[in-house]
């Protein structure tokens, strides 16, 4: 599976579970966001940052209850980074 793609519904809903492992896919528009494959099946919106030096994880929405447009339109208008908190503009 690609690490890198242009996130859209189709590669979303055609992403397959690996057995014993989870995995991520990242956008390649906007950076740290990406979807979480997990091995049950199901999926999460996720976006990686950095707080104080570390890098952190914060899931922003699971598939299908929060769509991609939602969910991509709330990234890309996330502001900033306060403590490690995101202050969506979206």
């Amino acid at each position: 599976m690609p690490k890198r793609i242009r996130l859209n519904e189709k590669s979303v809903r055609e992403a397959e579970p690996i057995k014993g492992k989870d995995y991520q896919i990242f956008d390649t528009e906007v950076r740290g966001f990406a979807i979480c494959i997990y091995r049950s099946g199901s999926r999460a919106f996720t976006i990686d940052y950095r707080s104080a030096g570390r890098q952190r994880r914060m899931t922003i929405g699971r598939w299908p209850e929060t769509g991609l447009a939602r969910t991509f339109l709330r990234t890309a208008g996330c502001g900033r980074l306060f403590h490690g908190v995101a202050f969506f503009l979206a």
